[in-house]
């Protein structure tokens, strides 16, 4: 995809352990809505992964092929959280490192100049360790480890935002400059870049000081976005301000507010989601409540706006709900319950209509089960204007959403399950929603999407076997040999790096890629080398000989022969060996033998045989009668 095209993507934000910039509350999406790291998780376990389309190369790879299964971002391991805009992406390691690739702007918002084209990662310098990322339409933001916020324009030097301190996450609003950051100490802080009209502006939100998580949405009427803003506090109140024009505040009215006001009448909430110009939330109980504009989206069974709170009766044990779309065009909203189903609603890609030809999308008023998934511990929806996680900011412009379910798989259903090659072929199979599994990554801890490709933070899949060309290496002391190993799966070859681990480093060492490096021995000695990914094991047993003497040779031949009789000479010395051999007679009078070990009987009487294989000599006695 061309990076015109892309201007309309919106802030797509893969956050391990974040939501979007800082580490979330347990109530920002119920008892299992965000992954973690494990105390035992390696750098392998914590690799970036994408798919899909890779025109300005946001996949990372080095190239800018199509990818229909997922592949490893190149050289990131240990990574935390990933961000997309646009067509420019950044990743976070444990390490505190910044790392960016994709097709980034190199001029600023008022001249944006040529686009620098990255293919694969590189380190952003300039900046403290880095804790989490954002991005916006005009800039891109870095929580710090210490609590400072870094912003900068495109490929511009990362300055320090004056006034931001102490601060556990931060909220960026996608279409302007700046957003909210929440303190430490709960209070809410509003900030707005040098390219806000009014210049650099950063102040308190009043009226709120026991915030947990905070969620926004955008309301678009006739391509005039405007942005609405959901708090939820510790005792589970929800407070709202911003944008009101679809009744997206629940006050009962259509009159925006720039300062936030509790919603009356709503149960105390364990989430809440903005999203367009409506709102959902999900309380302590586990019902659904939603309000704002309804073009068949909310989920009530009708088309009416509500400006306050309503229940929706026919869901319940809901742990989180997730949505994207506007009320003007696609439009998805998915509830995730306990038992690990999906329910979904809405007027998106999820219910388009059963004629392949047409791309009118007809509306589910209110939730249906989704068929074919089960088990699934979280939900991310992704659309060609924005992604992620939703408790995070607003979408628009759906296309389906992603899930990751309880067995570290990650299936996709909509229009990323098309682009895959999970498409219904028939109009009956149309209104059905297809439901796809993501190839080639798995133990994945979070996912999110970007315009026809999405990425994955997990581990490799698993390896089948490690393949060999020998299992038993014979060297002479003081040579060397690489030793061609592969992981292998069904039909492929993995891309994962075979690990090398000698039993005796002083008889034999090896290298990372497999070189062994024989010591000086005495006599024949054995060691063993272990080959291992993940917790597939191989070994191959290295003898180390002086002089190439092999330490298994194997002779069979007659012991007596009549005269004129033939026979054979069987010579052979250990599998996966070809020593030369040499056979002679000490009278050939009495018997002959040839290169081959042929053996003819000549006349009565006895002559030695003497074969020489693998550095060794051997006799033995023929008597012919």
């Amino acid at each position: 995809m061309s990076a015109v095209r892309r201007l309309s993507v919106g802030t797509l934000v893969l956050a391990l352990g974040f939501s979007l910039l800082g580490a979330p509350p347990a109530l920002a999406h119920g008892p299992s809505g965000d992954a973690s790291i494990s105390a035992t998780a390696t750098a392998t376990s914590r690799s970036l992964f994408a798919w899909g389309d890779n025109t300005d190369s946001p996949i990372g790879d080095g190239t800018s092929h199509f990818r229909a299964t997922a592949v490893p971002v190149k050289g990131l391991s240990n990574v935390t959280s990933v961000a997309h805009y646009i067509n420019a992406s950044y990743a976070v390691t444990a390490d505190g490192a910044l790392w960016r690739w994709g097709a980034i702007p190199a001029g600023t918002v008022a001249d944006p100049g040529r686009t620098v084209l990255l293919r694969s990662p590189a380190r952003v310098t300039g900046l403290p360790s880095v804790k989490s990322i954002g991005m916006a339409q005009f800039s891109v933001y870095a929580l710090a480890t210490d609590g400072s916020v870094w912003t900068w324009e495109n490929m511009a030097t990362p300055t320090k935002v004056a006034g931001l301190s102490e601060i556990s996450r931060v909220f960026v609003d996608l279409n302007g400059c700046g957003g909210l950051a929440l303190k430490q100490d709960a209070t809410v802080w509003e900030f707005h870049c040098a390219a806000y009209a009014g210049g650099e502006v950063v102040s308190q939100v009043s009226g709120i000081d026991n915030v947990t998580t905070i969620t926004s949405g955008d309301c678009q009427t006739e391509g005039d976005t405007r942005r609405s803003w959901y708090a939820l506090e510790g005792d589970g109140s929800v407070w709202a301000w911003g944008d009101n024009r679809g009744a997206q505040l629940g006050d009962g009215s259509k009159t925006s507010r720039t300062t936030p006001a509790r919603i009356a009448g709503l149960p105390a909430a364990t989430q809440v989601t903005g999203n367009a110009c409506a709102a959902f939330a999900v309380t302590t109980t586990g019902t659904v409540w939603a309000w704002g504009s309804n073009a068949g989206s909310l989920g009530d069974g009708t088309t009416s706006t509500r400006t306050t709170p309503i229940q929706l009766t026919t869901l319940s044990h809901v742990v989180d709900v997730v949505a994207n779309g506007d009320e003007t065009g696609y439009a998805d909203r998915y509830a995730r319950l306990a038992d690990g189903s999906v329910s979904y609603w809405g007027c998106g890609w999820t219910h388009r209509n059963g004629d392949l030809a047409d791309t009118y999308q007809r509306c589910g008023k209110t939730p249906l089960k989704l068929p074919g998934i089960s088990g699934v511990r979280k939900i991310v929806p992704y659309s060609v204007f924005g992604g992620g996680n939703s408790s995070a900011f607003g979408t628009s412009a759906s296309d389906g959403a992603y899930a990751i379910k309880t067995d570290g798989s990650v299936w996709v259903w909509g229009g990323h399950a098309s682009a895959m090659g999970h498409y219904c072929t028939s109009a009956a199979e149309c209104k059905v929603p297809v439901v796809a599994k993501v190839s080639g990554v798995r133990a994945v801890i979070d996912v999110t999407g970007y315009d026809e490709g999405g990425y994955a933070i997990g581990a490799p899949p698993r390896v089948d076997a490690i393949r060999t060309p020998l299992t038993t290496v014979y060297l002479k002391q003081r040579s060397s040999y690489r030793l061609l190993a592969s992981a292998q799966l069904k039909n492929t070859t993995s891309t994962q790096p075979v690990k090398f681990r000698s039993s005796n480093v002083k008889v034999v060492t090896v290298s990372s890629t497999g070189k062994l490096v024989a010591k000086k021995v005495r006599k024949a000695t054995k060691a063993t080398i272990t080959l291992r990914v993940d917790d597939v094991v191989k070994k191959v047993t290295v003898w180390v000989v002086p002089h190439r003497q092999y330490p298994s040779v194997s002779i069979r031949m007659p012991k007596a022969l009549a005269k004129g009789k033939v026979s054979w000479i069987t010579a052979s010395a250990a599998k996966g060996t070809n020593p030369t051999i040499r056979f002679t007679s000490s009278k050939k009078s009495v018997a002959t033998v040839n290169k081959y070990g042929k053996l003819v009987a000549k006349k009565k009487g006895k002559t030695t045989i003497t074969v020489k294989i693998g550095g060794r000599t051997i006799k033995k006695v023929l008597k012919v009668k």
